[in-house]
């Protein structure tokens, strides 16, 4: 599978079990045994800790780990599992003000995706991301007076944030960032004129409360989007891949691979795209006769294995890092935005080719607009 290591291949190994039908047969565990300690904390910052709890109990008898492991997964999945529910309260509480007010509320990946998981419980999730077609200002205001919630507001305009039932929520206005990607412009565009077209989006019950969802091709080319910038930036968890193989398997008949296509095209998604998907169906068995195009095998295509050791290596050494006091630690001095600055210049850089891979701007553009940014906050 590439240079991710023996443990991660554990870890893919045990992801595949908690999401694989129980048709496919073939999921691969690597011989020998892992560091447990290890794996948890991989699955942790991979944001699959309760997969990985799902996946060992699907192990045969004489593979599973010790009693004490197996308890700690369980704590990790219970936890998930609380999470969730403490999303869906936040989610029917804020829908319960929007329908008293007639005001369209629509998720965005979160809840959309879950559903494609076998326990969408078990899909780990960090916030809740919502859109109001424009009316983003009434919503907040409504919370603002009448729950005395306080509206976190984003300079860059994208997206303000608040607590609701102790969940970060995102009120989102746009769906990319331009501020520092302008050709992204393009993109947000599209996205924002295919939820005002028939046939994008549909009203569901949820809880008794009526939700929006989008259509299976907008949730793709927002996933694949919000995929891309992570990976650009910094790092994109495995979750996020596992969610495009969920979306994939659960969608791929209703999704319009044409249209999905053409924006890859002249976005400048292609390669990306190709390499995502070559991992999902090398590394999750996602059928290739799901997906619009001609997939590479994984064990041939250097780029998907270079975007997948970024994926299970680059995600852990990102955590080292933090775990060793952060940006600052990694260079030897704390406290100092001269300091910080050269961190980020590092982090730059050291991401040159996910940049290339993931955005149209051109490179030293963006390094300034980074760099003013940071800074010189507005």
């Amino acid at each position: 599978m590439g240079p991710i290591g023996h443990n991660g291949e554990w870890l893919l190994g045990l992801v595949l079990l908690a999401v694989a039908g129980d048709t496919d047969t073939a999921t691969p565990i690597p011989a020998g045994e892992p560091d447990w300690e290890a794996l948890l904390r991989m699955a942790r910052e991979q944001s699959v800790a309760a997969l990985l709890c799902d996946g060992v109990q699907r192990l045969p008898a004489d593979r599973q780990p010790g009693r004490d492991v197996v308890e700690r997964l369980l704590v990790m999945q219970q936890h998930a599992e609380a999470e969730s529910q403490r999303h869906n309260r936040a989610l029917r509480e804020l829908l319960r003000l929007c329908n008293a007010n007639d005001i369209p509320a629509m998720v965005l990946k979160g809840l959309t995706v879950a559903a494609c998981y076998p326990k969408p419980e078990h899909r780990e999730c960090a916030d809740v991301d919502v859109y109001h077609f424009g009316r983003e200002d009434e919503v907040e205001e409504l919370l603002s007076r009448q729950e005395g919630v306080e509206i976190v507001r984003d300079k860059a305009g994208r997206h303000n944030k608040y607590l609701l039932g102790g969940v970060t929520v995102e009120c989102h206005r746009h769906f990319v960032s331009t501020a520092r990607y302008p050709s992204l412009a393009r993109y947000g565009e599209h996205l924002e004129r295919m939820l005002r077209e028939e046939g994008h989006t549909r009203t569901v019950d949820f809880s008794g409360a009526q939700l929006v969802i989008p259509s299976p091709t907008w949730s793709a080319l927002m996933l694949l989007r919000h995929m891309a910038d992570h990976f650009g930036k910094d790092r994109m968890p495995l979750r996020q891949v596992v969610d495009w193989a969920m979306l994939v398997r659960a969608y791929h008949g209703k999704i319009d691979w044409k249209e999905v296509m053409e924006v890859v095209e002249w976005s400048g998604l292609r390669r990306f795209f190709d390499a995502v998907n070559a991992i999902v169906v090398g590394c999750l068995h996602v059928k290739r006769a799901m997906l619009p195009c001609e997939v590479a095998r994984y064990e041939d295509d250097r780029l998907a294995q270079r975007v997948m050791a970024d994926v299970m290596v680059g995600c852990e050494a990102a955590a080292a890092r933090k775990g060793q006091g952060g940006a600052t630690a990694e260079i030897g001095c704390r406290g100092s935005l001269l300091c910080e600055a050269a961190h980020s210049h590092r982090r730059f850089w050291r991401n040159a080719w996910k940049h290339r891979l993931t955005h149209q701007d051109p490179l030293l553009g963006t390094y300034l607009r980074f760099m003013k940014s940071f800074l010189k906050p507005e």
